[in-house]
């Protein structure tokens, strides 16, 4: 806590009872303690080897990082990818207050932007792509996803629990297939703002998801190709950004690997079931540790966070039984 913080301002830092609350104290702070603690303690009593990589640019693109694994690697500071087991990511959340959540794929991202010279011609060219009543891309956009349709079942029990109690709307249930699918896989593109210059320019900011099976450059030609002379015809431009967070496409664990998961959240919490989900968000930087390494070794997404911890809000918490738990689940895996 810097020492200039005022006590009756945001962001504060407080400690009540066994909760920490402050900025970023779920996202990641203590989270990454957590992590740090529990190595430690499971590399000395095994005497095995833990690796850490600290990457800060996660939220602006991860810039340096390609280049950074690159100086790792030739000055012999990067670990034999033969010899390494496992990779974890300490980030993401549980599903809800019962069920730890192992993420083992990513949605990749880029971002565009539209401009012309009237609210008309802005409308007419953003659903050139995006059909107005539906909200689906046009033009088959992003067939390149993978079809996950086979894991419905695991979705219906092990997703994103709002609330204690949430069910499906019964209106809803013979479509639930469709609606997971648009929610967690398909490619979208998605409005955020509309900003005017002093001409009275106007441009609006979309974003578009990267499912897995496709990539960001492939994505990106295929939005110049399929919409670019549709955007020109309505009176509007388009520039597309030039890099983007790559998705990553991970498999589910199984055999042994998903026993030693799931004896690790045992170890830490022995009153829960640890779940598994594909519906992580959107962190270049896995992917680009895939290529690093050559895929020679699984690489999972371990949260000790909670849906109401406040996750980049103003004011998070993170409670003191999860990083006492998390210790454990940490010095499991190592060992």
């Amino acid at each position: 806590k810097p020492d200039d913080w005022e006590e009756n301002k945001n962001p504060k830092f407080g400690i009540e009872g066994d909760r920490f609350k402050g900025r970023g104290v779920t996202d990641d702070k203590g989270p990454l303690l957590t992590v740090l603690m529990g190595a430690a303690m499971g590399a000395s009593t095994s005497g095995n080897c833990v690796h850490f990589l600290w990457e800060m640019e996660e939220e602006v693109g991860s810039l340096s990082f390609v280049a950074g694994l690159a100086e790792l690697k030739r000055t012999g500071k990067l670990p034999d990818q033969n010899k390494v087991s496992i990779g974890i990511i300490s980030d993401t959340l549980w599903k809800d207050s019962k069920h730890p959540t192992v993420i083992y794929s990513l949605k990749g991202s880029f971002s565009l932007s539209i401009a012309a010279d009237s609210g008309e011609k802005l409308a007419n060219a953003f659903h050139t792509f995006v059909d107005g009543k539906t909200g689906k891309v046009r033009d088959g956009y992003g067939d390149c996803a993978v079809d996950v349709s086979d894991e419905l079942d695991d979705w219906d029990r092990d997703g994103p629990t709002p609330s204690d109690g949430c069910v499906w709307h019964p209106e809803l249930k013979d479509i639930k297939t469709e609606i997971l699918q648009r929610m967690w896989v398909a490619p979208t593109l998605e409005p955020h703002k509309i900003t005017a210059d002093s001409d009275g320019k106007l441009t609006l900011q979309v974003t578009s998801r990267v499912p897995p099976g496709c990539t960001v450059g492939g994505l990106q030609d295929e939005f110049s190709r399929k919409f670019g002379d549709k955007i020109r015809d309505a009176g509007a431009t388009f520039n597309i950004a030039a890099n983007g967070a790559e998705p990553f496409n991970g498999a589910k664990p199984s055999g042994s690997l998903d026993t030693r998961v799931k004896e690790a959240w045992k170890a830490g919490f022995p009153e829960y079931d640890p779940v598994y989900n594909r519906i992580g968000g959107t962190i270049g930087t896995v992917e680009m540790l895939v290529k690093a390494f050559d895929n020679k070794f699984p690489i999972l997404l371990f949260g000790l966070s909670l849906p109401l911890d406040g996750y980049h809000g103003d004011i998070e918490v993170f409670d003191y039984s999860r990083a006492r738990g998390g210790m454990k689940v940490f010095k499991y895996m190592v060992e």
